[in-house]
This record gives structure tokens, C-alpha cells and sequence, in this order.
């Protein structure tokens, strides 16, 4: 019995200067990240994971979460249109940043802004059937 709490109290004084990236993750809980990149939108969009559909899309894309001041969880995606994926006229490269916002308490997400500027396009459905076509 002696051994056991003596172990327990040199494991956590041991572990109590970790560094952070010395800590465990928990297995089974995926971050927000993963949630939306495993995630589908609502047909006629659902043909392929998000993630997938926006890392082939785009260049240089890059996903990050982070909580608002309401406290709303939103993951946000940022990448570039490259020339003329949007069309052939239109010979600029393009930064696009999407975002997610979780409904509060839930694994639930929706897509709440696309902003790739009027050059992209005007409406989001122009570039998401461009993503998902």
C-alpha cells in the first residue's frame, strides 16, 4: 500500500514541470479541426469530406480553431485560389478564408462566412461549386 501511494506521488510530482508538449492526448476526442476537415456540407455539397475537398482546391490552406468572445468554437480555413481555378479570365491568385462555427454545446457546425473578395465571386455557391465540381 506504502509502494502505491508513493509511486502515485513521484508520478505527479515528477510529472508537474512537463512541458506541454510532453502531455497526453486523449484518444477518441478529435479536436475541431479534425470535425470539420471529417465533416460533409449539405448536399448538393456533400460529395466528399471537407478537408479533402478544400486541401485539393486549394494551395497553401491552412486550418486553425479558435474560440470568439461569446465563446463560440469556429474553425477557420485560409488558402489560395490559384489563377484561373475560378476562371480563365481571371489571372489573379486569390486569398479565400472560410469559416465554421460550432452550434454552442455540440459537435454541430455549420459553414457561417466565405470571403474571398468580389473578384472571386459574389455569391458563396459560385465558389463552392467550383470546390465541390
Amino acid at each position: 500500500m506504502k509502494f502505491h501511494i508513493a509511486l502515485a506521488l513521484i508520478t505527479i510530482v515528477g510529472c508537474s514541470g512537463c512541458a506541454s508538449h510532453d502531455a497526453v492526448k486523449v484518444v477518441g476526442a478529435p479536436s475541431p479541426v479534425d470535425i470539420v476537415k471529417n465533416g460533409v456540407l449539405p448536399s448538393p455539397y456533400n460529395t466528399a469530406k471537407i478537408g479533402h475537398a478544400f486541401d485539393s482546391y486549394f494551395e497553401d490552406g491552412v486550418w486553425k480553431s479558435f474560440k470568439t468572445g461569446a465563446g463560440a468554437t469556429v474553425v477557420e480555413f485560409d488558402g489560395t485560389l490559384l489563377s484561373g481555378k475560378l476562371s480563365p479570365s481571371n489571372p489573379k491568385s486569390l486569398p479565400v478564408k472560410v469559416q465554421f462555427t460550432f452550434v454552442t454545446g455540440s459537435s454541430s457546425f455549420k459553414l457561417s462566412s466565405i470571403d474571398a473578395g468580389a473578384a472571386c465571386c459574389e455569391q458563396p455557391e459560385t465558389l463552392l461549386n467550383k470546390i465541390y465540381n
